[in-house]
């Protein structure tokens, strides 16, 4: 088990990867992609916004990232991707069974599997101190 003083440098760890700047983390534009902002005159507007930009600007207008700057920004984008996760389903499409299908036949293998697996080992400290020590590996190496 990890103890209360391994724990600070871990929680250090994670507020410094928190809020590192986005860039080290986010995908970059290809610049090759990116529409070219000189074919625009100066009273155009970006598509996304319809903010206008200055005549001495030659990039379009770039919404906040997610930062320590925009934590308004971070809780939005975190909305944004969990209303995505949890409305999922509902765009569920007929050719989605051809992965949906198999994946869930081998979890209710697994389930039925497990408990069983559960009953004929038995109950042993030395397999439940390994599985933690590794269940603690793994949540940290998460974190980090």
């Amino acid at each position: 088990m990890i103890s209360g003083c391994h724990i600070v440098p871990i929680y250090v760890i994670l507020v410094v990867l928190t809020f590192l700047p986005t860039g080290t983390f986010g995908q970059t534009e290809n610049s090759a992609d990116a529409p070219s902002t000189s074919t625009q005159s100066a009273s155009s507007t970006t598509p996304d916004r319809g903010e206008p930009q200055s005549a001495g600007q030659n990039s379009a207008y770039v919404p906040p990232t997610c930062g320590i700057t925009h934590v308004g920004q971070c809780l939005k984008d975190l909305g944004h991707d969990q209303a995505g996760i949890w409305t999922s389903p509902l765009r569920i499409r007929p050719h989605d069974a051809y992965w949906l299908v198999p994946f869930a036949a081998a979890t209710g293998v697994a389930l039925h599997y497990d408990a069983q697996a559960q009953q004929d080992l038995g109950v042993d400290k030395t397999r439940i101190d390994i599985s933690n020590t590794i269940s603690g590996v793994g949540l940290y190496g998460s974190i980090g």
